[in-house]
């Protein structure tokens, strides 16, 4: 059902990060990386809000960044904030828009202070 044809690359019908790879009829499951939707225009996985046929909330499981103002930190324009069922993600707001992330193997995400930053540490350290 996820080959229309024998060969190719195609994108999943229900989730947008997820895409098949086709070879001679048998169908191979890729997923994007967390972020990031397939896109059937380029064939490649870019950031989800770059996708049109992406729903944002989707990909951000509904995660949904502060209203502009309400975090204030040095960083700039950008707030970190944790995912809220995964130690080992986190969200990076940019301009209202969600960005999901994962921490390197081994560490997890560590709340900051209420300015929206943290960090990926040692699960020790957290």
């Amino acid at each position: 059902p996820n080959c229309p044809r024998l060969y190719g690359i195609f994108p999943d019908e229900v989730k947008c990060d997820v895409f098949w790879n086709c070879w001679n009829g048998e169908a191979s499951r890729y997923q994007c990386s967390p972020g990031l939707a397939y896109d059937r225009e380029s064939r490649v996985c870019m950031w989800a809000d770059q996708v049109p046929e992406c729903k944002l909330e989707e990909v951000a499981d509904g995660f949904g960044c502060p209203a502009a103002g309400v975090v204030a930190n040095s960083a700039g324009s950008f707030s970190r904030h944790a995912h809220p069922d995964d130690c080992r993600k986190y969200y990076i707001c940019m301009e209202g828009t969600a960005r999901e992330y994962g921490c390197p193997i081994g560490t997890v995400f560590k709340i900051g202070d209420a300015d929206g930053t943290g960090n990926c540490e040692d699960p020790e350290d957290v």
